[in-house]
């Protein structure tokens, strides 16, 4: 793998990291809603959930799994069901007023306990939604092969790549997060609150539709 390669790769990664999708839309979502004490929760959910898959589709289950019109079209249906929930847990969300809410946990002592229950409930489902994303499979199996050289290990590079899409979307996803943290504080007020839980929640349901949208044109052109 020549330097060159490698640094279209990273340029692509990075590229495709900070575009929003559900992954980030989730990041989003939990920066609004649990502020700076959970900043990391996300990002490292994503990033643990991103990285086991690229290693998966390095091994080759991936194609597996994209090659077989059952397996895939679960995964698409997992994803689009845990979209939705995401999307009904932010249009049923509480409201709150962002601004007091940070003066208030700033001045509060963290309770540790809340702390690690939040953060291991944020990271589980940030992990789950990039293990059931079907389009990273599609995604890390299309970018890898043309990265790699055929003339050098396949292991080596193969490791290489896969560690660095993982460190990538870490940074990038605590990128989102901070911006975020940092932005709501100019959200004042419960009704700004209300509306971004509603806005994310919209989201969340069109990436499900769209999900569920592409597993009945699946599974019609296997079946015609």
């Amino acid at each position: 793998m020549t330097t060159q390669n490698f640094s279209v790769f990273l340029f692509i990664t990075i590229a495709t990291v900070l575009t929003p999708g559900a992954g980030v839309l989730c990041t989003i979502s939990n920066a609004l809603r649990h502020g700076a004490r959970h900043v990391f929760a996300s990002p490292a959910g994503n990033c643990i959930g991103a990285t086991l898959i690229a290693y998966v589709c390095a091994a080759g289950l991936g194609a597996v799994i994209t090659a077989s019109p059952v397996l895939f079209s679960a995964l698409q249906t997992c994803s689009a069901l845990l979209l939705l929930w995401l999307g009904w847990r932010s249009w049923t969300a509480k409201p709150t007023d962002f601004s007091k809410l940070d003066e208030t946990q700033a001045l509060e002592a963290p309770d540790a306990k809340r702390t690690k229950s939040v953060n291991r409930e944020i990271f589980c489902t940030a992990a789950l939604l990039q293990g059931t994303n079907p389009m990273l499979y599609v995604y890390v199996l299309s970018l890898l092969p043309q990265f790699i050289d055929p003339q050098g290990s396949y292991t080596s590079q193969a490791m290489i790549l896969t560690t660095v899409f993982g460190v990538v979307v870490f940074l990038g996803h605590v990128l989102w997060s901070f911006t975020v943290v940092k932005a709501r504080r100019f959200l004042k007020g419960e009704r700004a609150s209300m509306i971004m839980n509603r806005i994310c929640a919209t989201l969340f349901a069109l990436l499900a539709a769209s999900v569920l949208w592409d597993t009945a044109v699946h599974i019609m052109e296997k079946s015609a």
